[in-house]
């Protein structure tokens, strides 16, 4: 299952029970952990303010490590101000809208809009296995 389709399905339910067994079942998933871990960890900053929403339903695809590299650069300032906008406007352009929409751009924004937060990983201890075992693993 692709990061943007667990995405989609945490924002089906509201249960948090729901919403512990899809991150469980899908924490094994490399792309989807290490997104977790880059938009929960509020110590990884991008420095972007605005990250638009992609409307054109064309692209490729983006893969996980091209997004990587900007998210990295990005994080270490490597890319600031119109270098990091248009190096964000060049990844939107090569991914998919459902990717973009639903994942990359949610990184980037640090809110995944699921339902899923470091907060939760506070108050549960099934999502705080989930969570330090992101943090450990990577």
């Amino acid at each position: 299952m692709q990061p943007w389709e667990i995405i989609q399905k945490l924002e089906s339910d509201n249960s948090r029970l729901f919403k512990e067994s899809v991150v469980e079942e899908n924490i094994h998933n490399v792309d989807f952990r290490h997104g977790l871990m880059k938009a929960l960890n509020s110590l990884v900053t991008f420095g972007v303010q605005q990250v638009p929403e992609k409307k054109d339903p064309t692209g490729e695809g983006l893969s996980w490590d091209d997004f990587e590299s900007l998210a990295l650069d990005l994080e270490e300032r490597k890319l600031t101000g119109h270098a990091a906008r248009d190096a964000i406007l060049v990844a939107m352009a090569k991914a998919t809208q459902e990717e973009w929409n639903d994942w990359y751009r949610r990184i980037l924004i640090k809110d995944l809009r699921c339902g899923v937060s470091e907060k939760n990983c506070e108050q549960s201890s099934t999502w705080h296995c989930a969570c330090v075992w992101l943090y450990v693993s990577t």
